[in-house]
Order: structure tokens, then sequence, then C-alpha cells
């Protein structure tokens, strides 16, 4: 008997997952929404302060930076307790630090062969106007300005964006059916997202 047999019972369990799967996302497609890191990081992270950013912090204007969606490539986890910049720090190095160090990487050669075409001869050896030895030192000072500009503005950049679930901005905070119902449903943005990111601080854990 084909249905007693262990590959008749494997293929019970399969077609057993795929409904559980199907009935996941019919669940998932009403009640996921996603944020763009775009926006999290939009103003130096502003809506990552402890009032979302905005005076009273749960307001509908934070939410609709939210859409709808069907897969997250973060769930970010956070405590709102600790203040927004050190939570932008993590986020900006975890998302954009290979951007960045390429960019610096590319302006410590740009500014280096700039330095061997307008570098005067015997820089080193005889006295020069300090705006010489200012020029010169642009060979240190420019890829680092350029990471850092780019760690901090890489959101910007398309394919630098991720979605993300951030709970302020995608669970609504003043209609309290839709905030029952996400909250109800924490285990469906977990299984639709690709990854879990936690941003720890003393205060996490309280």
């Amino acid at each position: 008997d084909s249905h007693s047999s262990p590959l008749g019972t494997a293929h019970r369990r399969l077609e057993q997952i795929m409904v559980l799967e199907r009935a996941l996302r019919h669940d998932a497609r009403d009640v996921l929404r996603s944020v763009s890191t775009a926006h999290v990081l939009a103003g130096l992270g502003a809506v990552l302060s402890s009032d979302g950013g905005i005076a009273g912090g749960a307001t509908q204007d934070l939410y609709e930076l939210s859409r709808p969606c069907e897969m997250l490539d973060y769930f970010v986890s956070h405590s709102w307790r600790q203040g927004r910049w050190i939570k932008l720090f993590a986020l900006c190095k975890h998302l954009h630090w290979a951007f960045a160090f390429a960019l610096s990487v590319v302006a410590l050669v740009v500014s280096a062969a700039a330095y061997f075409t307008w570098a005067p001869e015997g820089l080193c050896t005889e006295r020069q106007p300090a705006s010489v030895y200012i020029r010169a030192s642009a060979v240190v000072v420019v890829p680092g300005v350029v990471f850092a500009v780019a760690m901090l503005i890489g959101h910007r950049v398309p394919f630098l964006q991720a979605d993300c679930f951030v709970d302020k901005l995608c669970i609504h905070q003043t209609d309290d059916r839709l905030k029952a119902k996400a909250i109800d449903s924490f285990d469906l943005y977990l299984r639709f997202s690709r990854r879990m990111m936690v941003l720890w601080s003393p205060s996490y854990m309280t």
C-alpha cells in the first residue's frame, strides 16, 4: 500500500507542508509591510529616535512610509530606549561598508595620482608654502571623507536599499485593530524575512 509506505507518508507530509505554506502566504499578504532603508536612514536616522523623529512619534505619517510586501530583507529588532545615533551607525556599517570601502579605495587612487601630477619637486627636502603640504595631505584625508560620506548617505543609492521591518513604521500605532493584527502576526514577519538584524544595546533586554 503506497499510502502506508515511507514514500507515501513523505508525500502526505509534503502536501501538508505545501498547504500550510500557501495558507501562510495568504495570511502574510494581508499583514506584511516593509519600509525601505532609504526612509529609515533619511535625516540621519531621525525615525530611530525615541519619538520616531516626529513629535508624538506614533503618527499616520510614519505608517504611510511602509508598503505591503511579500518578503522582507531584514527584520530589524532594537530598543526604543537607545538613542538613534548608535543604531544609525550600526545600520550604516552593516548595509554600506563595502560600498563605502570601494569608493574610498577609488578616492585614494585618484588623489594619489593627482598628488604625483601637481606635487612640486623637492617637496620633502625644500621649504614649501604651507598650502603645498595641506594639498599633499589630501591623499590621506580625501579617502577618509569619502568613506564617511558614503557610509552616511549610502541609503540614497538604489542598489543598496533594502526592505525591512521596523515596528513603529510597519505597525499602525493609532488604529488598535491594525496594531493588534500586526502584533499577532510577528511569526509571519519572521517567517518571511530573509535575515533578522538585532541592534543590541544595554537596554535591549529591558
